[in-house]
């Protein structure tokens, strides 16, 4: 496992490559998933056959890379001493550009 309840966490495979996410706990889906809350904007993901905005999400844990500072690391760690915020709901239809940004 390279992951930790409250570390936070870069995807690095997969989609959303490069998002950040904080490990909260083990996700419904067992050992080696996790449930992560996303850092900043939600992200695309999928929710059964189609795709949404998510703020939270299950990933593998070999997708992500833990943000760590131990000895003999070069990595570095930042725990999450307080819940991130949620991101604010996205209403009604929404269009997604070719960044995977939103578009008002």
């Amino acid at each position: 496992m390279n992951c930790k309840p409250g570390d936070l966490a870069v995807i690095v495979r997969g989609s959303n490559l490069g998002r950040m996410v904080e490990v909260r706990h083990q996700s419904i889906y067992g050992e080696g998933w996790w449930l992560v809350a996303v850092v900043g904007a939600p992200v695309i993901g999928s929710l059964g056959l189609s795709k949404r905005l998510l703020s939270f999400g299950s990933i593998e844990d070999a997708r992500l890379r833990p943000i760590r500072n131990e000895p003999g690391n070069e990595d570095f760690v930042v725990k999450a001493r307080k819940t991130l915020p949620r991101a604010k709901p996205v209403t009604g239809p929404v269009t997604i550009d070719s960044r995977g940004e939103v578009v008002r």
